[in-house]
């Protein structure tokens, strides 16, 4: 265990909530493949299942550590991680979780989008994480040009 790791864990009730939806596409993934249906109903049903399952998995929270080597980020059970160290983060940029679709119906979407040098790993603290600003002080103790973001 690393003293000086901060941990910004996801929100529990978002990964119950996926939990739950994912439970039920694999209900109805189940129910879809034993209906007696035509063959291409069942195409339409994994199309629509498939979707709706992406998306539950996308929307997952990753849980967000820094420490004195850099930031990481596991999603969905460690089956998805990011590792960036300080001296690769590029910066921090302001963006709209899901293009604003929660801003749209009156959520809270805006996110932070930690990016390295080469633009390719990503890292995206959300409304459904804790202590903004606490990232955004470790992202400047550790040299971070965090530019200016608004305070949250």
């Amino acid at each position: 265990m690393n003293p000086e790791a901060v941990h910004f864990p996801g929100s529990l009730t978002t990964k119950i909530m996926a939990s739950i939806g994912l439970f039920v596409c694999l209900l109805l993934a189940i129910v879809a493949i034993s209906s007696p249906e035509k063959h291409w109903m069942w195409l339409i049903d994994a199309i629509l299942i498939s979707a709706v399952a992406i998306f539950l998995i996308y929307a997952w929270p990753s849980e967000i550590i820094t420490d004195q080597h850099g930031i990481h980020a596991r999603r969905f059970f460690g089956l998805f991680s990011s590792y960036i160290e300080w001296s690769e983060v590029r910066g921090v940029t302001l963006i709209q979780e899901f293009g604003g679709l929660g801003a749209r119906v009156g959520a809270s979407s805006e996110s932070l989008l930690i990016t390295d040098r080469t633009g390719i790993l990503k890292i995206t603290h959300t409304p459904r994480h804790p202590d903004r600003q606490r990232l955004l002080l470790e992202l400047k103790q550790h040299g971070v040009d965090i530019g200016a973001l608004p305070k949250a």
